[in-house]
């Protein structure tokens, strides 16, 4: 009798290895499936930059899903106009852009999709969603809007879809396949962090450039919650808090100046093994312009390297005195 009762308890204890190992295979099936999906979209939606795009010669106001024209746009607080001579761009800003993004293709696949996100050296290649009505649904949904572990990068609708708020926040999975946003943790290294300043965006309409001023450790709590972004006392709160936040674990650009005129973009995953922890990014908008726009930076940014080029290898004259 004994016998025979541990054979049905070895029996089911092989059952539940099996099982556990079974769900285990799947997750990890799942989010291969997953990461083939947007590698194959890529390849679909991207095209080199240096392709040929007809110009568009409209000279209507262009207005967004909003139904704000750029002027309304400007005239909103933290994004209007302001004083002041023209920052010079960094030389290299512009170095990282990737390829040109076929949005009319990417809205076929998804009307949610209204973005691509880049961060260089990372695997953070991935298009942008956010739903109409459901501020979760890629939490667990791909970017075709199927059921999916790994999910989508996707935005709240707290946020509007033209970057132009105080704080736009993106949200992604840590995937332990190296899939989503697992890859964000390496601006925990100092060494990343310093080396990779740019984090670019792409709209239907425009390219937005970041420049990266903080990695850090932060609660499980709503970025967008815990702070009142409209409201520039908090707004400044929230800088204060990153700024004197002393930890180790942190990464802080001291000398980058960030005030509450700024227009930040926030990255944000999970932490393996803290639930109570998120890791997030800031940037700082740097530049923002159409194709042609960008075309004309590019060549200012070039002409002003070779000018300074010119200056420092120009051999001063002769003088001779009488």
């Amino acid at each position: 009798m004994k016998k025979k009762f541990w054979s049905v308890m070895l029996i089911v204890a092989l059952l539940g290895v099996a099982g556990c190992l079974g769900f285990i295979a799947w997750h990890i099936f799942s989010d291969m499936g997953a990461q083939q999906v947007y590698e194959e979209t890529v390849d679909l939606v991207t095209h080199p930059r240096d392709e040929s795009t007809p110009a568009d010669e409209s000279e209507e106001e262009d207005v967004g899903e909003s139904g704000l024209t750029v002027a309304d746009i400007e005239s909103v607080e933290f994004t209007g106009e302001r004083e002041g001579e023209e920052a010079p761009l960094p030389a290299d800003i512009f170095s990282g852009l990737g390829s040109r993004v076929d949005f009319d293709l990417l809205l076929d696949i998804n009307p949610d999709l209204y973005a691509w996100l880049l961060v260089n050296d990372t695997n953070i290649d991935y298009p942008v969603a956010q739903h109409p009505e459901d501020d979760y649904f890629y939490l667990n949904h791909d970017m075709y809007g199927e059921p999916r572990f790994a999910g989508c990068p996707y935005t709240m609708l707290a946020n509007k879809m033209d970057f132009s708020d105080p704080n736009t926040v993106i949200y992604g999975h840590n995937m332990k396949s190296g899939s989503m946003f697992s890859t964000l943790h390496y601006f925990e290294d100092a060494d990343f962090f310093n080396t990779h300043p740019y984090i670019y965006v792409y709209t239907q309409d425009k390219i937005l450039v970041y420049e990266t001023f903080a990695a850090r450790f932060f609660t499980d709590d709503n970025v967008l919650t815990a702070y009142d972004f409209s409201d520039q006392k908090s707004f400044q709160q929230f800088l204060d808090d990153i700024y004197n936040n002393r930890s180790m674990r942190n990464n802080i650009r001291s000398d980058f100046e960030v005030t509450t005129n700024d227009r930040i973009l926030t990255l944000s995953t999970c932490v393996g093994g803290s639930p109570e922890e998120r890791f997030l990014v800031h940037a700082k908008l740097m530049w923002e312009g159409s194709e042609s726009e960008l075309e004309e930076a590019q060549r200012k940014i070039e002409e002003g390297i070779l000018e300074s080029q010119a200056a420092e290898n120009a051999v001063p004259e002769a003088t001779t005195e009488g």
